[in-house]
């Protein structure tokens, strides 16, 4: 016989409940726990658990209707934003740029600046200095960040993590470019060239959204 206690969930459905959660809201902004309970096909009182436990948790907030609310005695739940933040970094052969995103996806800084280097040091130097200046701009620190994206030219092999046929950077060819980033931010970061990024997205984003096949042509110092 299940001893289950009636209403219980296994918690790896709990987590799956969970994120679903978090991604409505952080997808659609701020709602009713009622409507939340309705888009995703859980019980009222199953969501408002899940509701408090990530209140509790620091990944949603509970927050008091506006006046033009026809819901305005019930409170409303959204997704907190800044409690950690992804780091994009783009090298390019003219430039380095960083970029700061909330865990909504909303682009909190972006730095530019001038690659000038003349060995993977010098680089890495002005890679280190762009994040540190889009951190600041942003209002958060090292400590905040909980993923890093590098776009970099050339083939990335993602066994090694060697990169070749780096194009006009040569200081890159050959370079273990991961665990270079991960010996500066001591994270582990995810290294694509940087033309297969900007087409994941266009897909997410851009103007492959829906569409299964489509082709990105990048000109610039190079073609891609």
């Amino acid at each position: 016989m299940d001893k289950t206690p009636v209403g219980a969930i296994p918690s790896l459905l709990r987590e799956i409940n969970e994120r679903t959660v978090i991604d409505l809201l952080r997808a659609q902004g701020a709602m009713h726990a009622a409507r939340i309970a309705r888009l995703i096909g859980i019980s009222k009182p199953t969501t408002s658990d899940i509701l408090r436990s990530l209140v509790e948790s620091g990944l949603i907030c509970e927050l008091s209707p506006g006046e033009n609310d026809s819901h305005r005695a019930k409170n409303i739940f959204a997704a907190v934003s800044d409690i950690k933040i992804s780091v994009a970094i783009d090298i390019g052969s003219r430039y380095i740029r960083a970029a700061v995103g909330d865990l909504n996806g909303v682009l909190r800084s972006e730095i530019s600046l001038p690659n000038t280097s003349n060995s993977l040091k010098s680089l890495l130097e002005i890679v280190e200095s762009s994040v540190d200046q889009s951190l600041k701009s942003a209002g958060f620190t090292r400590l905040d960040i909980v993923s890093i994206a590098v776009g970099t030219p050339g083939v990335i092999d993602q066994s090694t993590g060697k990169i070749a046929i780096a194009g006009t950077i040569g200081a890159l060819d050959g370079v273990n470019l991961a665990a270079e980033i991960e010996s500066l931010f001591k994270i582990a970061p995810i290294v694509e060239n940087d033309i297969n990024l900007v087409a994941v997205g266009e897909q997410v984003a851009g103007f492959g959204q829906g569409i299964s096949n489509f082709a990105v042509l990048s000109v610039g110092s190079g073609s891609g």
